[in-house]
This record gives C-alpha cells, sequence and structure tokens, in this order.
C-alpha cells in the first residue's frame, strides 16, 4: 500500500513537471523577454513594453557613446579624424576655447564620461525595474540622469552641453526621461485603481 501511493505521488510528480514544461513552452512564442530571472515571470502590458525597448536601446547607445568617447580622449590621440587632423589637434582647439591646458581638458572630459558610464548603466537597472512595474524604478532613474547632469555641468559646464553635446544624445537623454516619467505616473494609477490602461498579462493564462 505504501509503495503504490509513492507510485501515484511519483507519477503526478512527474506528469505536473511535464506539463508545467509544455506550458511555459507554448507561451514564450512570440514574446521577449518572458520567464527571465533577471525580467521575471510576468509579462506587463504593450505600453510598458514598448517604453522598456525604447529605454534599453537608448541607454545602450549612450553607453556605447560614452565608452567610445572615453576611449577616444584616452587612447586615440594619434587617430587621424579628417584629413590627416588629429584628435590630439581638436582637443587642443576644444581646450584652449574653454580656456584650459589640453591636460585638464582630458582630464575633465575622460572624467565626465567614466560617470556618464555610471549612469547609463544605473538608467538600465532602472528600465529593468520598469518592466517589472517596481515603483523604485523612478528613483534609478532619477540618479542616473542626475549623475550625468551634474557630472556635466560640474566638470565641463553649460557651455559644453551647448556646443560639444550632440542633439542625439540630447534628445536620447530626454526621450528616455519623459518616457520614463509618463510610465511612472500610469502605474502609479494602476496601483490606485484609477487607470486600465497599463495591466498585466501573465504567462500562466
Amino acid at each position: 500500500m505504501h509503495r503504490a501511493s509513492l507510485r501515484i505521488f511519483d507519477y503526478n510528480v512527474s506528469q505536473k513537471r511535464v506539463n508545467d514544461k509544455a506550458s511555459k513552452s507554448g507561451n514564450k512564442k512570440g514574446q521577449l523577454f518572458v520567464d527571465s530571472p533577471l525580467l521575471g515571470k510576468v509579462q506587463p502590458d504593450v505600453f510598458t513594453r514598448l517604453i522598456f525597448q525604447v529605454a534599453i536601446i537608448g541607454y545602450v547607445l549612450l553607453f556605447l557613446w560614452s565608452l567610445v568617447s572615453w576611449f577616444a580622449f584616452s587612447f586615440g590621440w594619434k587617430v587621424e579624424v579628417d584629413k590627416g587632423t588629429q584628435i590630439i589637434q581638436l582637443i587642443e582647439s576644444r581646450a584652449s576655447y574653454y580656456g584650459l591646458t589640453r591636460a585638464e581638458f582630458q582630464q575633465h572630459v575622460t572624467q565626465f564620461h567614466i560617470l556618464s558610464m555610471v549612469s547609463w548603466l544605473t538608467a538600465l537597472l532602472s528600465a529593468i525595474l520598469l518592466y517589472r512595474k517596481k515603483p523604485i524604478f523612478l528613483s534609478f532613474m532619477l540618479i542616473g540622469h542626475g549623475l550625468y547632469v551634474t557630472s556635466l555641468m560640474y566638470l565641463l559646464g553649460f557651455d559644453f552641453f551647448l556646443r560639444d553635446i550632440g542633439w542625439f544624445e540630447k534628445l536620447t537623454v530626454l526621450v528616455t526621461h519623459i518616457s520614463g516619467w509618463i510610465c511612472w505616473v500610469l502605474q502609479r494609477n494602476e496601483r490606485q485603481g484609477k487607470s486600465i490602461l497599463v495591466d498585466y498579462e501573465s504567462i500562466e493564462e
């Protein structure tokens, strides 16, 4: 009797595992980032997924741009960029424009790009928390964006922001910031029962 009960129990456990595996594989079709240890087992609504994808693309591009810029300022002194003009000559001209020596300008810019990379890594974490609908995602986004703006203004100044920060970088920061705030407001309304726009879609459905 005891052995028979054990066999029945083992069969039920095995059957449950098979059904769970089949259910998960079926629900994963056509869905991105589902049932991930990083993103969790609950897939959010379409709008949240869209904002998440915009944020991920934007922050990855900003991080890579900061990395390339840091590398160019740190190791690319002898690289020719246009008609024999070397990076070192461009940096010297910008340094003199801002009233700095080349060494001072190099130090400020490299420090800024290092802090920028930390900023965008923090912002990437906020995008993951946004996907999981954790209200704290806004704090991480503000920390990342705040560190970027503070380091820019403190090390290089507003004039550098106007003249040497490209429009793509400015627009990317602005779009990710505004979309993050919009998503936070909608998720807050959802938690308060005021909105039906943001709704979960469970993979177990």
